[in-house]
C-alpha cells in the first residue's frame, strides 16, 4: 500500500486499489445508530459500488456475484434482504 501511495504525494493518480470502498463509507460510518464498524462499512460500500456498476452496465453479473459472495464472506450483507434487493 506505501508503495502505492507514496509516490503519489499530490493526488495526482487517482485509480488506486486502497480506495476501493472508501466513497460511501464515511456517510454510513457516520449515521446515527450505525453498528458496522469502519471494515464493514468499506465492505458494504464496496457491495453498492459494484451493484451501481452492475445496474449501469459496467459489471458483469459474474463479477456481482463474487463481490457478495466476499462480502459474504465476511459475516456480512449475503442473507440480508437488503443486498439481495439492491441487485434486482
Amino acid at each position: 500500500m506505501l508503495s502505492e501511495l507514496g509516490p503519489n504525494l499530490w493526488e495526482s493518480k487517482l485509480d488506486r486499489c486502497v480506495d476501493y470502498g472508501h466513497t460511501f463509507s464515511k456517510t454510513i460510518e457516520m449515521e446515527e445508530g450505525n453498528e458496522l464498524m469502519h471494515g464493514e462499512a468499506v465492505g458494504v460500500d464496496g457491495l453498492f459500488s459494484a451493484v451501481l456498476s452492475y445496474r449501469r452496465g459496467r459489471m458483469s453479473y459474474e463479477n456481482l456475484v463474487k463481490a457478495k459472495v466476499g462480502l459474504g464472506a465476511q459475516g456480512r450483507g449475503e442473507g440480508r434482504k437488503e443486498v439481495v434487493k439492491m441487485t434486482r
